[in-house]
């Protein structure tokens, strides 16, 4: 990977993300970025509110934290709000190099696990016809260089550039949480994981896959008295660093918890219904009313349940639960972040190896395209001309949820069918000797 081709791809990504921020509608963005928990207008909002001395929190506009509101607050003072996206190009580097590394993170980790996994195949575990479907440096060949164009040249990355969407900030934090976690810092992982929750609630999901590394070991299997020292660790980091966040921002705020219900109870009670790129904004706005909390509580047991599963199914594989828990909390959190999503997306070149096994390529890759097609033509159908109504906008998004789901669906079927491969053999046959095909019911 030569060091001109990188540059020269860095280069064409952040010209492509300046160019729609300068020519793409404000509508056409809004029909994709729109979320009310990392909006630009309502960063700007607060600023002035906070300039101003006039209570930041008492309204259904601002919904960052007050630290962090603090340093937007300084940055928009030192830099001027018309420059301010110079700041969101130095954070749009930050994160490029920071998936290359989270790239080759993630590979070294996935080597040592299969690597691990054939010194220690005393008990028969691997077939020896599954060899193959082992993992090997030639699997992650050219994978940093892909990351990084799928990162530069993703759609939904450039849109959330364009909205200059805030999300940027927690997509770094969580990447580096990754990064830090699977490099067994552990401590300074769970300390990161603590601060992407107090921006946003749901990155304190990626707790579970740090625990999880901290039970069982990347590089060497871990005794009890360690696992017990590094859980407890990994605990009194989170909780110690989002306490003082807490506790901070409260001091801060002149002893005030009115921040608490802006902040954190807004994306667990679902309170702004504005149309987004998410799929409860529409149930929640044709719900009955006594039917309300009922449903909060549904979605919210929903995901949490989901998570909790994937960590009692994957927890010996953290890299692969940490890759499926981030997919599932952002199709299921509330307020969706097409930012996220861009950079889960622009990951799929590290699981190159199950290639092979993956079935719904295809049909994800289309109804993710369609979905682009389909979202800002019904919503300027619907908002503009009034030829539309919400049910287009909404089957829209759906059709984004369904290529996300398709998407963890695959994923979960084609690791699951290798290592079943794996400990079964990849040349399955009857005793009469005739060759079986493993297809898909």
């Amino acid at each position: 990977m030569r060091p001109v081709t990188v540059c020269l791809v860095i280069l064409l990504g952040l010209a492509l993300r300046l160019l729609f921020k300068r020519y793409a509608s404000q509508t056409f963005i809004n029909s994709f970025a729109y979320s009310p928990v990392d909006q630009w207008d309502s960063i700007l909002e607060g600023v002035f509110l906070l300039r101003s001395g006039l209570p930041v929190y008492d309204n259904d506009i601002v919904h960052q934290p007050p630290l962090a509101l603090h340093l937007w607050s300084l940055a928009v003072s030192y830099i001027g709000e018309s420059r301010c996206i110079s700041c969101f190009l130095i954070m749009e580097l930050v994160m490029i190099f920071s998936m290359m590394r989270l790239c080759n993170v993630f590979s070294k980790v996935l080597l040592a696990l299969d690597s691990r996994r054939k010194k220690t195949n005393t008990a028969g575990e691997i077939h020896p016809s599954s060899q193959d479907l082992l993992v090997s440096e030639n699997s992650f060949i050219g994978a940093p260089i892909r990351v990084l164009i799928c990162y530069c040249f993703n759609p939904f990355s450039i849109l959330a550039f364009a909205a200059q969407s805030t999300s940027i900030v927690w997509n770094i934090i969580c990447v580096w949480t990754m990064i830090t976690c699977f490099q067994d810092h552990l401590f300074i992982s769970s300390c990161l994981c603590a601060l992407g929750c107090y921006l946003r609630l749901y990155p304190g999901y990626l707790l579970l896959p740090i625990l999880a590394v901290a039970y069982v070991g990347l590089l060497r299997p871990v005794r009890l008295p360690q696992r017990v020292l590094r859980i407890t660790s990994c605990l009194v980091g989170f909780v110690g660093t989002f306490g003082g966040l807490i506790w901070g921002s409260y001091v801060l705020e002149g002893h005030d918890w009115s921040f608490m219900d802006s902040i954190y109870l807004h994306q667990l009670r679902f309170v702004d219904c504005t149309p987004q790129l998410g799929i409860y904004w529409y149930l929640f706005v044709e719900m009955f009313e006594h039917f309300y909390e009922l449903f909060i509580w549904v979605f919210q047991l929903l995901l949490a349940s989901l998570v909790v599963a994937m960590l009692m199914r994957f927890y010996e594989e953290p890299v692969f639960l940490c890759y499926t828990i981030l997919l599932i909390t952002n199709v299921l959190q509330p307020y969706h972040s097409i930012g996220e999503f861009g950079y889960l997306i622009a990951l799929l070149p590290v699981w190159g190896f199950l290639q092979t096994q993956c079935r719904l390529y295809l049909p994800t890759t289309c109804v993710l395209l369609a979905s682009l097609v389909l979202t800002p033509l019904f919503h300027y159908m619907w908002l503009q001309p009034g030829t539309a109504n919400a049910n287009f906008y909404f089957a829209a998004c759906m059709v984004y949820a369904v290529g996300q789901i398709f998407l963890i669906t695959d994923m979960l079927n084609s690791f699951v069918r290798r290592e079943y491969l794996l400990r079964v053999g990849s040349k399955l046959q009857l005793s009469s000797g005739q060759q079986l095909v493993l297809v898909n019911s």
